[in-house]
């Protein structure tokens, strides 16, 4: 049973088309294939107990979402290892697509669980985020769900999908995901805000104007 989330009715398409170079990037991939690969300045990620502790989970053992654990877990050993910020960029979003399908899969008090192991690991190797996501956010403007944004945007949404992946609790129930939407708007810039959410929430943003 799968205990899907807003934000998920993107499609994997969406997030192919969204790895796939923009014509600038073919022409300047030379620009975002340099730096020093983190595994090599911090040491290897050891990312072996996370992805077990993911895998043990009671809505995640035996299913499917299993090869999305190990796909979200290769996309962050592929990134320590990667010099190229437009290579991190492409695992950045294989990355957040598998974190999606893993919350998607899991019961309420799962999700919960699966969150805190992910952050766990997210502090457990700062250093080696701080130094793989400035080689990424080096790189020049990039096209994700067909929405051109520049730096400010890029990491908005970033904040946006983690933040949306938190567990909101509210007599066992998820409050719904509108009331926080509400509550988001009030820390964004008007014009952030919307492009994010016609992003993010395509269906939603197609019944209403405003959220």
């Amino acid at each position: 049973m799968t205990h899907p989330m807003l934000f998920s009715a993107l499609t994997k398409n969406d997030w192919e088309k969204a790895m796939a170079d923009s014509p600038n990037e073919s022409r300047n991939s030379s620009e975002t294939s340099s730096g020093t690969a983190a595994e090599q300045l911090y040491g290897p990620l050891q990312i072996s107990n996370s992805r077990e502790a993911l895998k043990s989970l009671p809505s995640i053992r035996g299913t499917q979402a299993m090869q999305y654990v190990d796909d979200m877990s290769d996309a962050f050993l592929a990134q320590s290892k990667s010099s190229s910020g437009k290579e991190i960029r492409k695992q950045v979003i294989r990355l957040l697509y598998s974190r999606t399908k893993i919350l998607d899969a899991c019961s309420p008090i799962d999700r919960l669980k699966a969150i805190e192991i992910m952050e766990a690991t997210k502090n457990q190797f700062k250093v080696h985020m701080d130094h793989m996501y400035a080689m990424y956010g080096s790189s020049a403007p990039k096209i994700i769900m067909g929405v051109k944004f520049d730096m400010g945007l890029r990491m908005a949404v970033i904040r946006v999908v983690e933040a949306t992946t938190r567990i909101i609790m509210q007599q066992d129930q998820l409050v719904p995901l509108q009331l926080y939407w509400k509550s988001l708007k009030k820390r964004s810039t008007s014009s952030h805000y919307h492009r994010i959410y016609r992003v993010l929430l395509p269906q939603t943003s197609k019944r209403s104007k405003r959220p």
